[in-house]
């Protein structure tokens, strides 16, 4: 029996975590995180190209997917944290690669500082790297004890949170608007492995919109000071259209010192689920090189 894993003043994480794994298992290790409110699972049909020469490590963030986790994030260090003390029970035997999207690319970058050796090179798609401006509202907002107050954690709040089927939930899911630019099979893919059974016949999302909301209350403020610290090779995709990367913030990337690589693409912060095929054109050529 595995004792908790305890972090910070907040509630112990799961004392292992949920581990997807798929592909190769004689080929390299790729270790990938996911974004807030979505689940590793929903990732799999744009990692499959990657299958055939990777074995992919995907978990579950604690209470998301399949993971049963009633807390509150109080740092997104905690979560870097967490997974570093996992692997510290096995090390890899060999660096590995590694990719992460939103707060999920913050999460590597923030492991890849920590533990340089354990990692060839590392992809963070759209990673959550405010405009400073922004961040500063954020501090003044923590300070005060007022982060409840930040837009995306108030409608994270106020999400609909139960649904009577999946069905009415892929109906309810297909009318919004952020949806709508995703293809098919990725907004199938949330409402399968993003919603789970409530024990009373009814869905209600993995997710508590409590936690989701947690995790945009304690958006690291330091993110910009991170890139500079990375030994580890990394490459940076960004959407022209992400609204958590600005443009100007594309071109502070572009000039921060280290071995990094930044392109854009097409596509908003969910450019995974909207330019599938696009996004791995990028990665599998970082990849070849």
């Amino acid at each position: 029996m595995h004792s908790p894993y305890f972090v910070s003043m907040q509630t112990p994480f799961p004392s292992e975590p949920i581990i997807n794994r798929w592909g190769n298992p004689e080929g390299d290790i790729l270790f990938f995180v996911h974004a807030n409110s979505y689940s590793s699972k929903m990732y799999q049909p744009f990692l499959e190209p990657l299958m055939n020469d990777h074995h992919i490590w995907a978990p579950d963030l604690p209470g998301h997917g399949e993971s049963r986790w009633n807390g509150r994030i109080e740092a997104w260090a905690d979560l870097a944290t967490y997974f570093i003390a996992q692997f510290e029970k096995s090390p890899p035997a060999k660096p590995m690669l590694a990719m992460g999207h939103s707060i999920g690319g913050i999460i590597i970058m923030l492991m890849a500082i920590q533990r340089p050796a354990w990692f060839s090179k590392i992809i963070l798609l759209d990673p959550v790297m405010l405009p400073k401006r922004i961040l500063t509202v954020f501090s003044v907002l923590k300070l005060l004890s007022l982060t409840h107050t930040i837009p995306l954690a108030k409608s994270a709040h106020r999400r609909k949170n139960h649904f009577q089927t999946r069905a009415t939930a892929l109906e309810h899911y297909s009318k919004k608007v952020i949806f709508s630019r995703w293809e098919t099979r990725f907004l199938e893919a949330y409402v399968e492995t993003c919603l789970r059974e409530d024990g009373q016949g009814t869905f209600q999302l993995s997710c508590a919109p409590q936690l989701e909301s947690s995790i945009y209350q304690s958006i690291p403020l330091n993110v910009w000071s991170l890139p500079r610290k990375l030994s580890t090779p990394a490459l940076f995709i960004i959407g022209e259209k992400s609204d958590t990367v600005s443009q100007r913030g594309v071109e502070r990337l572009k000039r921060s010192r280290g071995n990094n690589i930044v392109k854009s693409i097409a596509g908003g912060h969910l450019f995974p689920f909207e330019k599938p095929v696009e996004s791995m054109a990028i990665i599998k050529d970082y990849l070849a090189t």
